[in-house]
C-alpha cells in the first residue's frame, strides 16, 4: 500500500496516491477526534489524495465529540472535492451510525461492514 504514519497511540494514517486510510483503535472522543482531523488536514494539504477511508473496526467508544470529528473530516474532505467512506465498523459503531443517520451521510454499507468486521 502506501506510507504508514503512526500518528498517535489510537490512530494511524496510511497514505496512498489516491486514498488516505485512517485506522482508529480505542475511544474516538473530543481530543482524539480533533487530533485526527488536524493531522488529516495537514496530510491532505501536502498530498494529492482526495479520498479518505475510515477503518472504525477497533473503536471501543464513540461519543458526540467523536461524531462531530467524523463530520468535520467529511466536510474537510468534501471541500477539497473528495469523499469519505467507512470500510470497517464494529456493531456498536454501526448502531450509532444508524441511530444518528450518519449511515446515509457517509459512504457506508452495513452488510459489507458486518462481513468485514467478522473477518
Amino acid at each position: 500500500m502506501g506510507i504508514d504514519i503512526a500518528v498517535a497511540k489510537n490512530f494511524s494514517l496510511d497514505l496512498d496516491p489516491d486514498e488516505v486510510l485512517v485506522t482508529v483503535d480505542g475511544d474516538l472522543s473530543g481530543v482524539s477526534g480533533r487530533e485526527i482531523r488536524r493531522k488529516l488536514a495537514s496530510v491532505l494539504k501536502e498530498d494529492a489524495a482526495s479520498r479518505v477511508a475510515l477503518d472504525l473496526g477497533g473503536v471501543s467508544g464513540l461519543d458526540s465529540s467523536g461524531l462531530a470529528a467524523l463530520i468535520g473530516i467529511l466536510r474537510l474532505v468534501r471541500e477539497r472535492g473528495g469523499d469519505v467512506r467507512v470500510i470497517a465498523a464494529n456493531a456498536p459503531v454501526r448502531r450509532i451510525f444508524e441511530i444518528t443517520a450518519l449511515a446515509r451521510v457517509f459512504k457506508y454499507r452495513p452488510a459489507q461492514l458486518a462481513n468485514a468486521s467478522a473477518a
